[in-house]
């Protein structure tokens, strides 16, 4: 059956052809992405599914600036990662974790090493000038490690 011009307006924009209509993928392309989209993507657990609802909705109300960025904070089940961001222009103003060359094999995610990394993180931040900090905990609770690492920040002369 030929198609009319009029029957191919009609027609679904998938169906319309194989090139793009307005931008729209064709459906070939469509299936090779989302076949892509299924090896790439893994299945979140409950836990982590929660904590990310609690890191967006604390990442709605805080961010960090040049004059008091954002420390924030992630640890996997090895290893704890500590990064002081700025907000406005979206960059990493100092970077630190278990896995850094000053610390790599002295510094594990225990509370002994959270309490480490903090207080290298606080010398590297006032090294650069920064005393004044927003503490992101990322949606983990604030106990063991984490509250290991701020207190070392604290003492070690960072506020927030």
């Amino acid at each position: 059956m030929k198609w009319s011009k009029r029957r191919l307006e009609k027609r679904p924009r998938e169906l319309r052809g194989h090139k793009r209509d307005h931008g729209q993928w064709t459906m070939d392309q469509k299936q090779k992405t989302e076949n892509d989209m299924k090896k790439v993507t893994k299945k979140i657990s409950k836990r982590e599914q929660g904590r990310l609802r609690r890191k967006a909705r604390i990442r709605e109300r805080i961010s960090g600036t040049k004059e008091r960025p954002r420390l924030c904070v992630f640890k996997s089940t090895k290893h704890l990662y500590v990064q002081l961001v700025d907000d406005s222009i979206g960059s990493t103003l100092i970077g630190l974790s278990t896995l850094s060359k000053s610390l790599k094999g002295k510094v594990k995610a225990t509370v002994p090493g959270a309490k480490e990394l903090g207080k290298k993180m606080a010398e590297q931040a006032l090294e650069k000038g920064i005393q004044n900090v927003i503490f992101d905990r990322s949606g983990f609770r604030y106990h063991g490690q984490l509250k290991a690492l701020a207190d070392a920040a604290r003492e070690a002369g960072l506020k927030f």
